[in-house]
């Protein structure tokens, strides 16, 4: 009977110590398990990311819209998305990730049809609390378009004017340079005939415009681009005197000048140009 119980003793204080083994186990795996997925909570993971993607929300959306984002003060767009909602509101965001820091200047590239939508919060220095926080606003036009005009690259003052159905409607001078869009004031109802035409051009320079006529609807709007080019300089013409003596009638010819000799023995020709006299023909 003394055998049975001191053996019965050491049976469970076997159990005892195997069941303290396989929960000491038990506590090594989880703990792997948890450092695993990201340790305790503490400090060591707990920085920012240095890199977000640009995006925000669409509300009362109906359509698609079409944003650009243009970085570090660039001219042309870095990256466009097209949003498209039925519901009225909906998430989008640029699908590139930016650094900490990057310029965003967010705006509407071709606005959706029948509606009219304006950014919030469009532009700024891209951190964690403004990375998503662009609202893209639409209203219903009830047909009405507002006509836009993409101008690059201007310097002065240029003067527009807008015609519908053959009569103008309006004028505007646009004197604000580098690359923007700008609308006329009054909007125009969809299915008219328009037009823009360039009234004036800057004084020192040259200015085109393409895609800016046809049948208004929302896909041509505000697609007409202007691009402006600077002049070529105008050669400096000078006068020379044939120096033996003010002989008349002399012929003479430069790459971009030519005649004879004035009663003075004058003749003309651009800086730098070689002049050939010629007598006799």
């Amino acid at each position: 009977m003394i055998f049975i119980t001191i053996h019965r003793y050491f049976y469970l204080k076997f159990l005892e110590v195997i069941m303290k083994i396989n929960k000491l186990i038990w506590i090594i795996i989880a703990a792997q398990l948890l450092f695993a997925c990201g340790g305790f909570g503490g400090d060591d993971d707990n920085d920012e990311p240095d890199q977000f993607a640009i995006g925000g929300i669409a509300q009362n959306l109906n359509g698609t819209v079409y944003l650009g984002f243009k970085k570090n003060g660039a001219q042309n767009y870095w990256e466009t998305v097209g949003v498209t909602s039925t519901a009225g509101e909906v998430n989008w965001r640029f699908i590139e990730e930016h650094d900490v820091g990057t310029q965003f200047d967010v705006s509407v590239y071709v606005q959706p049809e029948g509606q009219l939508c304006n950014v919030e919060n469009g532009s700024g220095s891209l951190n964690a609390s403004n990375a998503n926080k662009i609202i893209v606003t639409c209203e219903d036009t009830n047909e009405n378009l507002a006509v836009g005009v993409e101008i690059s690259n201007l310097v002065g003052e240029l003067t527009l004017q807008l015609s519908v159905d053959n009569v103008a409607v309006e004028t505007i001078t646009y004197n604000l340079g580098g690359q923007a869009t700008f609308y006329f004031n009054e909007k125009q109802a969809a299915g008219v005939n328009f037009a823009i035409d360039i009234l004036t051009q800057p004084a020192v320079q040259q200015c085109t415009i393409t895609s800016a006529s046809g049948n208004l609807n929302s896909g041509n709007a505000s697609t007409a681009k202007i691009v402006c080019t600077d002049k070529p300089t105008e050669p400096v013409i000078l006068t020379g005197i044939f120096v033996d003596s003010p002989v008349t009638n002399i012929s003479f010819s430069t790459l971009t000048q030519q005649g004879v000799t004035n009663i003075n023995g004058e003749f003309s020709y651009s800086e730098n140009e070689q002049v050939t006299f010629t007598v006799g023909e």
